[in-house]
C-alpha cells in the first residue's frame, strides 16, 4: 500500500506503565512519518491514562481484558471493534502472539512488530530480534521497530542515524513526554493547597516496585533519606504507589513521623498509595521538585514530565530501562551478579540493593534541590515560642490530667499553618503546680502528650514542649519571663532568638520576647484581656486568638 494511503493506525501499546511511557518517542515518529494519518492506541485500562490529552492521538480503545473482551467472545468481540474502525496499518510494540492474532484476524492489511512468540508469520513486516537489538535502550527497542515504516521515507530516514543492522541509535534528546491539561495542573495544586503543603518543596517518592524485591531500595533508608531533607530543606513528601504498595509507603512515612522529633505529625508527607487514580497521580508528580523512586514505572513518568529524578537500580540495567531527560541521576552500585533481570535475589542477599547507601542517594537528592535559604519561606532557624494555658489550650486553672484538657477552637490548624512555613514551633509554659504540690511530673507528661494527640490529629505538631516546675519562690532561672527554657529550646534545636516570636496570653510573654530580642504577641484569649491592662511597653502585636497572631507572623516574615 502506497504511504500517502495509510490515513488510520492502530498501535498495539505494552502492558506495563513504564514500557507504556517509553513507546511514546516512537508513537511520535510513526506521526513524522504518516502526518496524514490518523492514530489510535489499543491499551489495557491501567496504562490508558498514559496517552489521555496525547495532541498526537485521535483515541484510545481499551482492551478490557477482564471484562468485556474477556474469553474466546471477548476478543471476536474485540476484533470486530477494530474492523469497524478500518485500520489501514497496526503497529505492535506489545510483544505476545495474541496481539498479532488478533490485529491479523481483524484484517488490517500491514502488521508490523518484532517476530516473538512465534508470531512472526503473521506479521506482514516482522523484525528479527538479535542480539544488538537486546542490547539498546528500551526507548530504541520501539523505535527500532518503525524502521521498516521510515525506510519508505528517505527524508524521514535521513534524520536520524540507524546502526548496526538497522538498529536505531537513540539521540539523547529524544525522551518521552506526558501531556497534562491545565484543568490537571489545578487540580493538583488545589489538592496540594487542600494539604497545606502548596508552598513547600515537595519530593515525591515511589518506594514500590511491582515487578519484585529485587527492584526495591529498603523502605527504612527511603525514610533516612527523607527526614534528612525535611531537616535540611523543609520539604514535604507525597508517597506515590498502587494497591500493592500501600503497605511499604507506610512503612516509610511512619518511619519518617516516628524516628525524628522534626518529623512529628502528618504534616511530613501523605501516602496517596492507592488513593488517586493514575491520571491525578502523574498531575501530582509534575508539582514534585523532586523524584526518588526505584526502577518503575513512576520513574518514567517522572522522568518524562522533567521532573528531577533519582533512580534507584539494583537487579535491572539502567542502560536498557533508565529515566531519560535532562535532570536525572541513576543510584546503581557495581557487584559481579548484576543485572541479573531476577524479581527475587536467587541468592538471597539482595547485596545489588544493600550496597546503596543513604548516603548516596541523599546526595543526589540534594544536588537537585536549592540552597534552602533561596526556596523556603522562612529558614528553620526560626521559632515561634507558645505559652500552652490560655494561648492553646483553655485555662482552667491547674490542669492536672488529660481530661482537663480543652483546645481552644482553631489553635490546631494555626500551628498546623506554622509548621507548613517552616517554623520551629516550641511550647514553653510555667507549671508551677509541680513544685506546689498539686500534680506529679507524671500527669503534667501525660497531659502534654494528649496534647500532642489532639494536634497531631489535626495535622499539627509541635517540635518540643519545655516546662518550668518550679515554684515561684524558687527563683529558678527557667520560670518565665526569666529565659531559661528558651536557652535550651535555641540549643536543642538551633533556634536564631533575634528572628522568632512569643506568643502568650501574660504580660511575662511579652516580657520575656522583649529578653530576647524577638517580637512578642498577646492574644486576648485565657488571661489576655486582664493582662493587657498590666502592659508597661507595647508588644509587637495584639491579636483576638492564636489564629490572629499567626497570620500576623507570616505577614511580618513576609517584610523581613
Amino acid at each position: 500500500m502506497p504511504k500517502s494511503d495509510i490515513k488510520n493506525i492502530i498501535i498495539r501499546v505494552p502492558n506495563w506503565i513504564g514500557d507504556a511511557v517509553l513507546c511514546l518517542p516512537a508513537i511520535e515518529k510513526i506521526k513524522l512519518v504518516y502526518p496524514q494519518a490518523e492514530i489510535t492506541v489499543l491499551a489495557k485500562p491501567w496504562v490508558s491514562p498514559v496517552f489521555f490529552n496525547n495532541p498526537i492521538l485521535k483515541g484510545i480503545i481499551d482492551y478490557d481484558a477482564e471484562g468485556k473482551h474477556n474469553g474466546i467472545a471477548g476478543k471476536w468481540r474485540l476484533i470486530q471493534e477494530l474492523k469497524q474502525h478500518g485500520f489501514d496499518m497496526a503497529v505492535l510494540f506489545q510483544n505476545a502472539f495474541e496481539a498479532a492474532l488478533i490485529v491479523f484476524l481483524a484484517g488490517i492489511s500491514i502488521r508490523i512488530g518484532y517476530a516473538r512468540d512465534l508470531r512472526g508469520w503473521l506479521l506482514t513486516h516482522s523484525l528479527k530480534l538479535d542480539s544488538d537489538i537486546k542490547k539498546t535502550h528500551q526507548v530504541s527497542y520501539y523505535l527500532n521497530i518503525i524502521s521498516k515504516v521510515r525506510s519508505q521515507e528517505s527524508e524521514t530516514r535521513n534524520q536520524n542515524k540507524d546502526t548496526r543492522g538497522g538498529v536505531f541509535e537513540l539521540d539523547k534528546k529524544i525522551k518521552p513526554k506526558i501531556y497534562l491539561s491545565a484543568e490537571e495542573k489545578n487540580w493538583a495544586d488545589g489538592f496540594l493547597q487542600g494539604k497545606d503543603i502548596g508552598d513547600n518543596i515537595v519530593v515525591g517518592m515511589a518506594p514500590g516496585a511491582s515487578y519484585g524485591p529485587a527492584k526495591r531500595w529498603m523502605a527504612g533508608r527511603f525514610a533516612d533519606v527523607a527526614r534528612r531533607l525535611i531537616e535540611d530543606y523543609g520539604v514535604k513528601v507525597i508517597l506515590f504507589g498502587g494497591k500493592d504498595d500501600r503497605s511499604i509507603c507506610s512503612d516509610v512515612l511512619n518511619d519518617m513521623q516516628r524516628t525524628n522529633s522534626r518529623t512529628k505529625g502528618f504534616s511530613v508527607g501523605i501516602n496517596l498509595a492507592d488513593e488517586v487514580d493514575l491520571r491525578k497521580s502523574i498531575a501530582l508528580l509534575s508539582r514534585c521538585r523532586l523524584f526518588i523512586t526505584n526502577d518503575s514505572g513512576p520513574m518514567h513518568i517522572s522522568a518524562s514530565l522533567d521532573v528531577p529524578t533519582v533512580a534507584i537500580f539494583g537487579s535491572t540495567d539502567p542502560k536498557l530501562t533508565g529515566p531519560l531527560g535532562d535532570h536525572v541521576k541513576v543510584i546503581k552500585e557495581d557487584i559481579e551478579c548484576s543485572p541479573c533481570f531476577d524479581r527475587k535475589c536467587r541468592y538471597g542477599h539482595y547485596k545489588c540493593m544493600e550496597m546503596v547507601s543513604a548516603d548516596n542517594v541523599y546526595e543526589a537528592a540534594s544536588s537537585f534541590i536549592p540552597h534552602p535559604t533561596s526556596h523556603i519561606p522562612y529558614p528553620k532557624s526560626i521559632a515561634v515560642f507558645l505559652d500552652r494555658d490560655g494561648t492553646i489550650n483553655h485555662d482552667t486553672g491547674y490542669i492536672d490530667s488529660p481530661e482537663r484538657l480543652v483546645i481552644i477552637n482553631g489553635a490546631a490548624s494555626a500551628i498546623k499553618k506554622l509548621n507548613s512555613k517552616g517554623f520551629r514551633v516550641v511550647v514553653i509554659t510555667n507549671q508551677s503546680g509541680i513544685g506546689r504540690g498539686y500534680f506529679s511530673k507524671e500527669a503534667l507528661d501525660a497531659v502534654n502528650k494528649k496534647l500532642e494527640e489532639v494536634l497531631m490529629k489535626g495535622g499539627a505538631h509541635v517540635d518540643g514542649i519545655y516546662y518550668c516546675p518550679h515554684h515561684p519562690d524558687d527563683n529558678c532561672e527557667c520560670r518565665k519571663p526569666r529565659t531559661g527554657l528558651l536557652e535550651k529550646a535555641k540549643k536543642d534545636l538551633n533556634i536564631d532568638f533575634k528572628k522568632s516570636y512569643v506568643i502568650g496570653d501574660k504580660v511575662s510573654d511579652v516580657e520575656i520576647a522583649q529578653g530576647i530580642g524577638g517580637k512578642g504577641i498577646l492574644v486576648l484569649t485565657g488571661m489576655g484581656r486582664d493582662e493587657e491592662k498590666k502592659l508597661n511597653h507595647k508588644p509587637s502585636y495584639i491579636a483576638h486568638d492564636l489564629k490572629g497572631a499567626v497570620e500576623w507572623i507570616i505577614k511580618d516574615s513576609l517584610k523581613s
